[in-house]
């Protein structure tokens, strides 16, 4: 009997206290189960954003440095100028060019040739219709002419190369020429002689004289018609300047020579005689007869 007692009572002592604790642990449950988005959630505590951004796309190759708190630079800074040596315009407001001008073109030295030849002739009295003023025409076209041509190249005291060029026979059997305009600075004290040499390409050495072969050029050196001496008093004097012109004819074949030329005295007789360089060698470049 009084086990049946005592029974009950531990009973209803522990429904009391089911009661007592099922409704909090029931409530967590349901505040575990609840899904998210029922109901109004309490609201977060202020805290900084740590919140992960979207993977970004792949960047192209030439953009692959970009800075990391970005995928997308900065736009840099515009370079500096770059430094300059060139003169900067002395007139105000004015634009400087975008480019230099383009040099003048060389004159071809034949035509500079042929200029000095007609003034020669019609100074000469032989040319019909001269006139003063055609004379001066002409002198204004070799002033113009001389301008736009290479400086002279010295050679020695005396006299300096202006231009030259080089010419095929006129009929078969006559010489083909080399022209060598000279503009004569002073007079020359003796006469003197004149070394030309037209070097070739080793594939055309059999096609010099048979003399020239073992040298590998052409030897046209030799002492000019008009004695050096008298170069000064002959001169042709066209504006400031005094001009001499010499032709130098040989046997040439038509390949391209790489001229050389210079002054030169023989000093002594006999066998004691020597070949002395007068002034430097002037270079006439390649030339091909015309």
């Amino acid at each position: 009997m009084k086990a049946s007692r005592y029974c009950l009572a531990l009973i209803g002592f522990m429904a009391i206290a089911c009661v007592v604790c099922l409704p909090g642990c029931g409530q967590q449950s349901a505040q575990s189960a609840q899904p998210s988005g029922s109901g109004t959630p309490e609201a977060a505590p202020p805290q900084a954003v740590t919140s992960v951004p979207p993977a970004p796309v792949p960047l192209p190759p030439s953009m692959r440095e970009a800075p990391a708190a970005s995928q997308t630079p900065a736009p840099a800074a515009a370079p500096e100028p770059a430094a300059t040596t060139e003169a900067k315009s002395e007139t105000p407001g004015k634009p400087e060019s975008a480019s230099p001008a383009p040099a003048a073109a060389a004159v071809p030295p034949d035509e500079l040739i042929k200029c000095y030849n007609d003034i020669v002739f019609i100074r000469s009295g032989k040319a019909p219709n001269v006139t003063p003023e055609l004379v001066a025409d002409y002198e204004k076209k070799w002033a113009t002419l001389l301008a736009k041509s290479p400086a002279p190249a010295p050679m020695c005291e005396e006299a300096d190369l202006v231009a030259s060029s080089f010419k095929k026979p006129e009929k078969e059997g006559d010489p083909t020429f080399l022209y060598v305009l000279f503009q004569v600075n002073k007079s020359f004290e003796k006469d003197l002689g004149l070394n030309i040499r037209g070097y070739v390409d080793v594939s055309h050495k059999q096609r010099l004289p048979e003399r020239d072969r073992g040298n590998g050029f052409a030897d046209l050196g030799y002492m000019p018609d008009l004695p050096t001496s008298q170069w000064e008093k002959k001169s042709v004097s066209i504006g400031e300047k005094s001009y001499v012109l010499i032709r130098r004819g040989g046997e040439m074949a038509e390949i391209p020579y790489n001229f050389k030329i210079a002054f030169f005295t023989i000093e002594g007789k006999g066998k004691e005689s020597k070949i002395v360089s007068h002034g430097e060698a002037a270079d006439l470049g390649w030339l091909v007869a015309d």
